[in-house]
Parts: C-alpha cells; sequence; structure tokens
C-alpha cells in the first residue's frame, strides 16, 4: 500500500479512535472533543486530498508514519491541559467577575469602534456588490495583489488599535453580561461592535483565515461557559452566536466561491470542491511530506518572533514577500502553505527543539489551569480561551502571522488588569 495512504490513515483512525473514546467515558470534556473531531476532519480531508484532490500541487512521495507518531505526542502534551481543566471545571460554582468593569471596557469598545465601522463600511459594501455583480476576479485580485484593501483614516488607524486590543478579550465577556438579570444593551452593542468591526477589515482583506478563527473562537469560548450557563443563557448565547456566525459564514463563502470560480477559469478542473479540501486538508499531507525533509529551519523566526526581538536578532516579519523569497529558498519547501500548528514549531526550530518548545508550552499550561476553584476568575478564563487559539486554528496555521507574538505583552497585560479588579 502507499505509504502516504497508510500513514494518513494511521492518523485518522487514532485521532477517530481517541475521539469516540473520550465521547463514552467523559462527553462533558465537549472542548476537548471539539478539537479532536476538527482534527480528524481535517485529517480526513488530508486524505481526499492526498488521493483525489492533489491535481498538480505538490508531489508527496515522502510521507511516512514517524512525523505523524510525533505529532501525536506533542498533541497530547497541548491538549492535556484543556482536559483537566474541564474535569475540573465540573466540580466549579461558576465564574468570578466584576460586572462594571465589564460595562466600562464594553463602553470602551462602543467609542473606539464607531468610526472605524462607519470607515470599512464602503470596502464591505464593495465586495457585496462584486459578489452579486459576479465579478469575481476583483474579489480574487484583493487577495493576490499588494493593492489597498482598507481605507482608514490617520484616526481611524489609531481608534482601529483600540479595537485589536479589546478584541480577544470581548469574547469572553459576553457570558457574564448574559448571566445580569437586566441585560446592559449598551454593553451588548459595545461587545457587538468590536467583534464586528474587527471581522469588517478581515472582510476587507479577502482573508478567510481570519474568519474562520472568529468561528472557531466563538464556538470554543462557548464551549468554555457552557457549564456556567442557565439554560435561558444558553439560548440567548446560541441566537447571538447564530447571527454572527450566519453573517461571516456568508461573506466566507463569497470570498471561496469567487475566488474557486476565478483559480477554476486559469485550471478547469480547480473546482469549489478541490478548494475546500485543499483548504482543509493539505496541513497533514504538507506537515507529513516536508517537516521532517529539512535539514534547516527558520531558526526562530516564526515562533519566538518576540523573544528574537527583546534580544535584538534580526527578525524579519513572515509577510507573503518573505515567505515566497528568502525563506522558501531558505529551507527548500514551499512556505506560502499550512503545516499544521505543530508543523510550524518544527520548521522554525527543528524536530528536537520543536519538541521541547510544545512541552515546554503545555506544561505551563497544565501548571495554571489545574488549579481547583470554587469560582474561576475570569482572568484565567481569558488565559484559556487565549491557549484555545493555538489549537483552534491548528490545521490551518498559517506562519503569516509571527508578528502577532507581540500580543502576548498584552495578553499579559490584560491578565494583570483582570487579576487587580478581582476577577
Amino acid at each position: 500500500m502507499d505509504s502516504g495512504i497508510l500513514s494518513l490513515s494511521f492518523l485518522i483512525l487514532f485521532l477517530f479512535c481517541t475521539t469516540i473514546t473520550l465521547y463514552k467515558f467523559n462527553n462533558k470534556c465537549k472542548l476537548s472533543l471539539f478539537f479532536l473531531s476538527l482534527y480528524t476532519i481535517s485529517a480526513l480531508c488530508s486524505l481526499a486530498f492526498y488521493n483525489v484532490y492533489n491535481i498538480g500541487f505538490y508531489i508527496y512521495n515522502k510521507i511516512t508514519i514517524g512525523p505523524f507518531i510525533y505529532w501525536l505526542i506533542m498533541f497530547a502534551f497541548i491538549l492535556y491541559p484543556i482536559y483537566k481543566f474541564e474535569n475540573i471545571s465540573q466540580e466549579t460554582k461558576g465564574i468570578k467577575y466584576n460586572i462594571k468593569f465589564i460595562y466600562f471596557i464594553c463602553y470602551c469598545g462602543l467609542f473606539v469602534s464607531i468610526i472605524p465601522f462607519l470607515e470599512l463600511l464602503p470596502s464591505l459594501i464593495n465586495i457585496f456588490s462584486a459578489s452579486a455583480t459576479q465579478n469575481n476576479e476583483f474579489i480574487s485580485d484583493l487577495h493576490d495583489t499588494d493593492i489597498k484593501k482598507e481605507q482608514l483614516s490617520l484616526i481611524g488607524n489609531y481608534l482601529m488599535k483600540g479595537v485589536w486590543t479589546l478584541y480577544d478579550l470581548s469574547f469572553i465577556l459576553v457570558f457574564p453580561i448574559l448571566k445580569e438579570k437586566k441585560l446592559n444593551y449598551v454593553a451588548v452593542l459595545g461587545l457587538v461592535m468590536i467583534l464586528f468591526t474587527k471581522n469588517m477589515q478581515t472582510i476587507s482583506t479577502v482573508s478567510r483565515t481570519g474568519l474562520l478563527s472568529f468561528l472557531f473562537h466563538t464556538i470554543t469560548t462557548i464551549l468554555i461557559f457552557w457549564p456556567y450557563l442557565l439554560k435561558s443563557e444558553r439560548k440567548k448565547t446560541l441566537k447571538m452566536a447564530g447571527i454572527f456566525g450566519a453573517i461571516i459564514f456568508f461573506f466566507f463563502g463569497i470570498i471561496t466561491l469567487s475566488r474557486s470560480v476565478t483559480y477554476n477559469e486559469k485550471q478547469s478542473n480547480y473546482t469549489t470542491a478541490t478548494f475546500v479540501i485543499r483548504y482543509a486538508g493539505e496541513g497533514f499531507c504538507n506537515y507529513g511530506n516536508y517537516a521532517f525533509n529539512t535539514k534547516k529551519t527558520l531558526n526562530g523566526i516564526s515562533t519566538l518572533y518576540l523573544p528574537r526581538k527583546i534580544l535584538g536578532y534580526e527578525t524579519p516579519i513572515t509577510t507573503r514577500d518573505y515567505l515566497y523569497n528568502k525563506a522558501e529558498k531558505h529551507l527548500g519547501i514551499p512556505q506560502n502553505v499550512f503545516y499544521t500548528f505543530i508543523g510550524s514549531f518544527v520548521l522554525d526550530l527543528g524536530p528536537l527543539l520543536g519538541a521541547v518548545m510544545l512541552i515546554f508550552l503545555g506544561l505551563i499550561a497544565f501548571y495554571i489551569f489545574k488549579r481547583q476553584w470554587e469560582l474561576v476568575p475570569l482572568s484565567y478564563i481569558f488565559l484559556l480561551s487565549i491557549y484555545n487559539k493555538i489549537i483552534e486554528f491548528g490545521p490551518i496555521s498559517y506562519i503569516y502571522s509571527n508578528k502577532e507574538s507581540e500580543y502576548f505583552l498584552l495578553y499579559l497585560f490584560i491578565f494583570i488588569i483582570l487579576r487587580i479588579k478581582k476577577m
């Protein structure tokens, strides 16, 4: 049997059996089940891409079972802290938060998002109009070229930084507000404006990864809070998530169909199915074929951007131009594609140092989340939601985002502020 099919089948079988086993013996760990299901689906798409839909994209002739055994061990280290937290949370009574301070954050969010929202609205209308008139090439060009994709004034750009600052925090603030007996509509509007404005910027750049990141993060945040929500609160949560999800999925569909149609005009067998399967499944194929077959690394440029900057090392931002030219020439393998988040560590640091970093990350998370609380502080929920982002975005983990590691300092600052406010 083809070693690629055999290796991917082993990965699928292991993930599927683990998911079924966890569901049978501890189905309250919904977050862990979601992650296992997500990667099982991605692995299935990888097999489909490898066997059917790889129409000349890559030559996969080096896929073996070894890299996937490595991947599964590292994945277990990263996932276990979440599993541990979910088990502990079953004995927790609720979440500790300061509703007055949460309202203050929401009001600030409403203030900083109004001008960027209004300035980004024309870009959203243009993309919608292009879709209505089937101007697919216009939408694809927004993604494939370096033309200006958004128009923000000096003030709008400055306020947009405030939106970015509050964006990740906004996900977890929805739930304390919904738990209050009297709903604060102004606070809800503030959160909606933060979340929608940030995703308007994503839509204006025709980025599907950003939209999927929102959908996945919404799901995982709901699953974190699910045990603490009453039946009525769960209905409110699902209703709000459904509205946002429908809007985001609508634009995701527009972008996917427009880009696939455009590429199909250039290559007749590049169908929408090929486009979707490749997007969901190429990560494991690329990882299995390339990650362990290059003798060079990026020396921490992708995953250790902030430490390198602090230590004074020259650290380029992983832009499209950098990946297509310097990085790809240096490694000798494609660098504008997915490798899963574990593959990014391997390519950046090598298998040995990559494993050390992933195990270290898992142990730190385990130490943080193993503590048992009567009321879990909202600050720790925030840390868990940030940790989730590593895993939830893993199947389509791009290394374009090394500069985003600077947000680590922001996350640390937010955590400290929340702790000061006794939540």
